[in-house]
């Protein structure tokens, strides 16, 4: 075994971001006060670095920057440099992420942010070459020791720039619910919508689940065909293109193109619980059983390749392999002709493969380019043998493709992220009656209690004891939205018990009196650039939205008017910002339907509650939430209501109840008939 040259301190650490650096020829340390302190004693600038394990670019500045010793001879000579995890750590990488968009306009990853020693930025960027790195800290370092004022003033402004980004000092008065406005969200973004391949009009892609869930249910409320043919454009764009994995099944981060073709090949944890999810409701909507493949084949990739032995999910698989970027996904012809043979011809129809590759160096990427119709008239095969052959080909290239070397997998544990994959879990067990996937979510969600708990309070992960991360709002937020989404599955009410635990942490540690909306770091925290909220939708919802939804939900289900008041001033806070933000208040937008129509809220006891609901589990019916009990209960919303022999169902709506005489079938016929009138 090779003896490395190096060691740095980063080699005591535990997140394999860091321990990829740990034999850099740069003195690395992991983010501690220690570190400012140190930076102050020997008035040295700070270089922050701060990346992810399955970055592609962060590999590559790596070996061009921080694993070559010219580069490492100016920073430890001039800097005291320290690498961040920004999964670890999103509440740091979104401080100096803001001050690089500040500066540049734009951002990403690897984050390379010039500070001053007391953490204030002064300079970033993302990915530099190795030449233009150290001309950069040359310069900065020169200008520091020759013009320390001129540096302090750029840091004290980009400061101030920060702390008033991501921030709402005061409550909004007033929530307009009218349908009206609803159109304001949706109109504009109808201008921007790719109608030739899904998604907006934009590259690079990502999917955006928030956004296609947001759609599908204002499509389903307005009675809009031209946003559900939108919707339905794509899911099918999306799976059928480069960024699903035809043969092992999930997605990569997002696609280079606007074809969803060419993917950025990362797979991450978060992507693939809430893609799940959107093909789960994919499948309700339409029936489609293409939509229940991809949803369960993205379920089946988390367990294969992400579920751990601990009952935990680890956080991401890289996009590199041993051979380079992507290379464990690409095919050449020859190739698939070895394997397949005689089927080798309809295989590369159906997912667009040349003899000369549709990508650089002969290479292909699998992506649908005939249609099964297509398919059997060139073949004269009628669709059934057409589709046992596809089937039967991907199965002899996912056994050849298992002989390759896998990409890395990052075995961190992040809280927030397996609170997704739990829900997803949940709610897939219910509608594609699979009770395996069940046990998972319940097994998951009983290791997150035991292992990233700690005296009512969450980490976000945690590695050893002394070696852990306190839990962020996201960590809050999304287990809290997964412990309702168990309670649906399972109507135990202790699940909803449990929630509003979490919800108290949440008002006593990360509630703002002033604003009414919730801080995403806890109040013990101190940050360089102080307290930011998390705000704005994007692939993941923002901790805000998540929670104010929970909330509003909670305010029923837990017969708590002091929820929903909250929930509602968070949205009246937001709705100013709404208008033709689309994508990016997507989540919000979700409560805003809850609120213009007011969901039909169907509640069911009696020993059989939970067969009933079952009945609708694959229904898409997101005007009506379902209550239910098993047993006789004290729960203010079940209280009087237990039958012996009997399973009851009442119908309820702004807490005015009445018994619903038809039976649970004439609910799923009439589901649209039960949204009220939206609320004046």
């Amino acid at each position: 075994m090779k003896v490395p040259l190096y060691t740095n301190s980063l080699i005591e650490e535990t997140s394999p971001y860091l321990l990829q650096h740990a034999h850099n020829p740069v003195l690395w340390y992991a983010l501690r006060d220690s570190v400012f302190k140190k930076a102050m004693a020997e008035d040295k600038l700070m270089v922050i670095s701060i990346g992810y394990s399955a970055c592609h670019w962060c590999h590559v500045m790596e070996r061009e920057c921080f694993d070559d010793e010219e580069v490492a001879m100016v920073m430890n000579d001039h800097y005291i440099s320290v690498k961040v995890d920004k999964e670890e750590r999103p509440d740091v990488d979104q401080q100096y992420m803001n001050a690089v968009r500040i500066i540049t306009g734009n951002g990403g990853w690897p984050l390379n942010v010039v500070c001053l020693p007391d953490g204030r930025p002064i300079f970033g960027g993302t990915f530099f070459p190795k030449q233009q790195w150290i001309e950069i800290l040359e310069k900065v370092n020169e200008l520091y020791h020759s013009d320390k004022k001129r540096l302090e003033s750029v840091a004290g402004d980009l400061a101030n720039g920060v702390r008033n980004m991501d921030l709402i000092k005061e409550k909004s008065q007033g929530l307009d619910y009218l349908p009206k406005f609803l159109r304001l969200i949706v109109e504009p973004w109808k201008r921007k919508f790719d109608t030739q391949w899904g998604g907006t009009q934009s590259t690079p892609k990502f999917p955006m689940p928030s956004s296609i869930e947001f759609l599908l249910s204002y499509a389903y409320h307005m009675r809009d065909e031209s946003v559900m043919k939108q919707v339905v454009l794509t899911l099918d764009r999306i799976w059928q293109g480069g960024i699903y994995d035809h043969i092992g099944g999930g997605f990569h981060r997002y696609s280079t193109d606007a074809q969803w073709f060419m993917p950025h090949f990362e797979k991450m944890l978060y992507d693939n619980a809430l893609l799940a999810i959107v093909y789960m409701n994919g499948y309700q909507y339409t029936k489609d059983q293409k939509y229940k493949q991809v949803s369960v084949s993205t379920l089946e990739f988390l367990l294969n390749e992400f579920y751990m032995e601990n009952n935990l999910f680890c956080c991401s698989m890289d996009a590199d392999s041993a051979e380079g970027e992507g290379t464990f996904y690409l095919w050449t012809y020859n190739e698939i002709k070895s394997i397949l043979d005689g089927d080798t011809d309809l295989f590369c129809d159906r997912y667009g493969v040349s003899r000369n590759g549709n990508v650089e160096c002969n290479q292909n990427i699998l992506s649908v380019a005939m249609s099964v119709e297509q398919l059997c008239a060139k073949y004269a095969m009628p669709p059934k043998q057409v589709l046992d052959k596809i089937e039967l080909s991907l199965k002899k290239l996912s056994c050849f493709r298992s002989l390759r070397e896998k990409p890395g997998i990052d075995t961190k544990q992040i809280l927030s992220w397996n609170a997704l994959a739990i829900k997803s879990f949940a709610l897939a067990s219910a509608v594609f009656d699979e009770p395996r996937y069940l046990v998972v979510a319940a097994e998951c969600i009983s290791q997150v209690e035991q292992s990233l708990m700690s005296n009512g309070k969450l980490l976000r992960a945690r590695y050893a004891p002394g070696k852990e991360i306190a839990g962020m709002l996201d960590d809050y937020a999304f287990l809290i939205d997964a412990y309702i989404a168990l309670y649906t599955v399972t109507f135990n009410f202790k699940y909803l018990d449990k929630a509003k635990k979490l919800v108290e942490v949440c008002l006593s540690d990360f509630y703002d009196e002033e604003s009414g909306m919730f801080f995403y770091t806890s109040s013990d925290v101190v940050l360089p650039l102080g307290r930011r909220m998390d705000l704005v939708d994007g692939v993941t919802p923002s901790s805000n939205s998540s929670l104010a939804r929970s909330l509003y939900y909670l305010s029923v289900a837990l017969s708590n008017t002091a929820y929903k008041r909250i929930a509602v001033q968070m949205l009246s806070n937001m709705q100013n910002q709404m208008s033709g933000a689309g994508p990016f208040i997507a989540n919000w937008g979700l409560l805003l339907i809850n609120l213009t129509f007011a969901p039909a809220e169907v509640t069911l006891v009696g020993a059989d509650a939970i067969a009933l609901k079952h009945e609708l589990d694959r229904e898409y019916l997101p005007n009506v939430q379902f209550w239910g009990s098993t047993r006789p209960s004290d729960a203010l919303i079940f209280r009087n209501r237990w039958k012996d022999g009997e399973t009851s169902i009442y119908l309820c709506a702004d807490n005015l109840c009445r018994s619903f005489t038809g039976s649970i079938n004439d609910l799923k016929e009439n589901a649209l008939e039960l949204r009220r009138c939206y609320v004046l």
